[in-house]
């Protein structure tokens, strides 16, 4: 009975000390990324400012924590706003490469995006 009692502290304090621990897989650009997204999607502010702030969260990615889902395609959204479709279709092949199960919304983008279609 008593190793069942030292095992179940012994597995509490490991998930408490898991749960604790902040170590977070994606690098998040302390609220930037959610910042530049949340200003793309309500048409305010500088979309060349958003681009900016994305393209530092790519370039400290390469530090050690991953560059989070959907920044390169945001980027890519940002690109063809801008005119610059060249490198709007790079952003987009990179979202492809480092998260294959972004494809068909990435395929959504080039279709219906690209071509410029409002709402």
């Amino acid at each position: 009975m008593k190793i069942y009692y030292k095992a179940g502290i012994l597995a509490s304090v490991l998930f408490l000390t898991a749960c604790g621990s902040n170590n977070q897989i994606y690098n998040w650009g302390g609220g930037a990324y959610s910042t530049s997204l949340y200003q793309s999607l309500t048409q305010e502010g500088d979309p060349q400012a958003q681009l900016k702030a994305l393209e530092e969260i790519a370039q400290d990615s390469t530090k050690g924590k991953k560059v989070p889902p959907g920044l390169y395609a945001q980027m890519g959204l940002l690109y063809s706003q801008l005119g610059d479709t060249a490198k709007a279709a790079d952003a987009f092949n990179m979202e492809t490469q480092l998260f294959p199960e972004s494809k068909s919304y990435i395929q959504f983008l080039l279709t219906k995006g690209m071509r410029g279609e409002k709402k």
